[in-house]
């Protein structure tokens, strides 16, 4: 199947029926899988930079886009059931790397180049407060592994995992370093995968 899309990033939706693909003006489109024809579509707003990440929530109920302008960071929820949008952050700076939102997609985390892992409430939303006690080390991509019930977040080292109540999870270690790791895991919960800087690594 071809889906004509102008987008940037794309993910995919739980529980793979649709797939959301986002781009310029932080346009939003979910196209539905079994016949490539639009399911919802966000216009793009004359304020909103370019889409640069996209969480789903592990219940696919919830949708978080993250897109830059030439001075802050905008972040926007979004409920696919309902059509309708829940709250906007406008964050200061760009230095804000990655989205994730947990299960029910009730939290969302934000990662910061320099300053680690923030989260806060998608329903009463407040200022980002940092998370989990290795926060600071939170810098790179995230993920809410929904198996585990753990957000995995991506160090120079390999991948640490946080868990729901802020406390640390596992650290997955490898010596070769990146400054960029993409994680994830099967669906079971039972392989985590990481690649960066040319190299493919896998836990069990």
């Amino acid at each position: 199947m071809g889906i004509p899309s102008r987008g940037t990033v794309a993910r995919g939706v739980a529980p793979g029926r649709l797939v959301a693909v986002a781009g310029k003006g932080g346009e939003l489109v979910l196209w539905r899988l079994s016949d490539g024809t639009i399911e919802w579509r966000i216009p793009a707003r004359s304020e909103e930079g370019q889409a640069a990440r996209i969480a789903v929530s592990g219940d696919g109920r919830r949708i978080a886009l993250l897109a830059f302008t030439n001075v802050d960071t905008a972040i926007r929820v979004f409920e696919v059931h309902r059509r309708r949008a829940l709250t906007r952050l406008t964050l200061p700076g760009t230095d804000w790397h990655d989205i994730a939102l947990n299960g029910d997609g009730t939290r969302l985390f934000i990662s910061h180049e320099a300053n680690g892992l923030f989260a806060t409430a998608v329903d009463a939303p407040g200022t980002p407060e940092p998370f989990g006690a290795s926060a600071a080390g939170c810098t790179g991509r995230i993920e809410w592994r929904a198996e585990k019930q753990m957000l995995a977040c991506s160090t120079q080292e390999g991948i640490r995992h946080v868990r729901a109540d802020g406390t640390d999870g596992p650290v997955l270690t490898t010596p070769e370093v990146s400054d960029r790791w993409i994680a994830a895991g099967s669906v079971t919960g039972g392989i985590t995968a990481a690649i960066g800087s040319g190299h493919l690594l896998l836990w069990r």
